[in-house]
């Protein structure tokens, strides 16, 4: 199979590094303190991405990266798993940010800890050489942490799911767990007020009644040359 970076843009090594990560950081710290008076996300972001003259894939990081302080504390005190427990994998979600760090792609940290890709999923994935790799490692790690059942949900309406769906299952028999695969209409509903969800995804998260962040831990622990870049403000 063809090698593929996912999520590999060309200009990011310039529009997310020196000067231009200053400039996003400030951005994006201007941005924490208008959300933190009330102002929306949408409209904080945008002020402050005009500002500092920011492009649309620069503005796109900040919108997906940061938090007011209630919405961080919220997310922050959900954020548990134990031994044991079954978990909802938000599969997609998971796979394209491992295999967007394998692809020593752009990765974001963001506010809440959490490690995602930079565009998020648009209605189309396809199979690449990383994918089996990305499966391995979240089926490793579900097993270190001692998960009893991982049932990943699956875009129905996102191609190649169905093929994804199998890969996972086949994967899935060399691990001591109990693994489904289901596809959805609409997957970010079934996540609601749910407990052990596995996802990247702001909203989920944010409407999950407990979430674990498993893509920090595996790239973390097995791709530590993965590129990330970090939202923590530095003065």
């Amino acid at each position: 199979m063809k090698s593929v970076r996912r999520g590999y843009v060309d200009k990011d090594e310039e529009l997310f590094a020196g000067a231009q990560r200053i400039k996003i950081l400030s951005a994006a710290n201007d941005a924490r303190w208008l959300m933190n008076r009330g102002y929306s996300a949408e409209s904080a972001i945008t002020f402050s991405s005009n500002h500092y003259l920011l492009t649309s894939r620069q503005r796109m990081a900040i919108f997906r990266s940061i938090l007011n302080d209630d919405d961080k504390a919220t997310r922050q005190k959900k954020e548990i798993l134990k031994p044991g427990s079954e978990v909802l994998v938000d599969g997609l979600n998971i796979i394209i940010t491992l295999e967007t760090a394998l692809s020593h792609s752009l990765v974001l940290r963001g506010d809440d800890g959490v490690l995602r890709d930079v565009a998020g999923l648009h209605g189309t994935y396809r199979i690449i050489d990383k994918t089996e790799k990305a499966v391995e490692l979240i089926l490793q790690t579900l097993s270190c942490l001692g998960v009893r059942k991982a049932t990943f949900i699956l875009d129905k309406p996102v191609s190649n799911s169905g093929s994804l769906k199998q890969l996972i299952l086949e994967l899935s028999k060399n691990y001591n767990i109990d693994v489904d695969a289901e596809l959805n209409m609409n997957p970010d509903l079934l996540f609601v007020d749910k407990e052990n969800v596995i996802s990247s995804d702001g909203p989920v998260l944010q409407r999950s009644f407990s979430w674990y962040n498993l893509n920090s831990m595996v790239i973390r622990r097995m791709i530590p040359d993965a590129w990330i870049f970090d939202f923590k403000y530095e003065e």
